[in-house]
């Protein structure tokens, strides 16, 4: 009940985020943060290499080889960030946003919105956390998948890739991928509550 109950709140809250972004209605609050948040440089980008969507894909292919993952969960770790990554990439044709540092970015990576970089990284880090929860592993493994992604999102920021509301909803989307995943190929696996 607790995952279908994180899966409604993650897909509802990015719904309405979607649609305040494509009515434009969060361009001052996205203006003012980032001026707020500053800028990193070259640290910013080092910081969030590792959430590639291409490093991404390496990282979930070496987690889902650990020894004494069942089925259900080693699909829930494959199919989370690729979840992510396909409906990220779906928004962004859906609602094209420029980013805010749009000069340091090719034609193909221009779209904004949602910052896929926080959306697969927090499908794989909140899925292996719902698989490490199964093994046994404390509480702290969610603590660690939240500030994993936090520290992907403020790097993006820092980096100019990415307006505020993009690593939301790209959070968002990561957390709801995860649930989705979680509730499809475990659906008898026990709720741990919480994201």
């Amino acid at each position: 009940m607790k995952r279908a109950m994180w899966l409604a709140l993650s897909s509802l809250s990015l719904a309405v985020l979607v649609r305040r972004v494509a009515r434009r209605q969060t361009q001052h609050f996205d203006r003012q943060w980032s001026a707020r948040i500053g800028k990193g440089g070259k640290l910013a980008d080092d910081l969030s290499r590792p959430a590639q969507p291409k490093n991404v894909f390496v990282e979930t292919l070496l987690i889902a080889c650990l020894p004494r993952l069942q089925p259900g969960e080693w699909g829930a770790i494959v199919s989370a960030p690729l979840l992510a990554g396909l409906v990220g990439h779906a928004l962004k044709r859906g609602v094209p946003r420029k980013r805010p540092g749009v000069a340091r970015f090719s034609l193909q990576g221009r779209e904004s919105f949602p910052s896929t970089h926080a959306a697969t990284a927090a499908s794989l880090a909140f899925a292996t956390a719902h698989v490490a929860r199964q093994h046994g592993a404390s509480r702290w493994t969610v603590a660690v998948a939240t500030g994993l992604v936090g520290g992907v999102a403020l790097a993006r920021l820092r980096a100019g890739a990415h307006w505020p509301t993009d690593v939301v909803a790209g959070a968002l989307l990561g957390i709801a991928s995860a649930e989705a995943a979680t509730l499809l190929l475990q659906p008898g696996s026990p709720a741990s509550g919480g994201p």
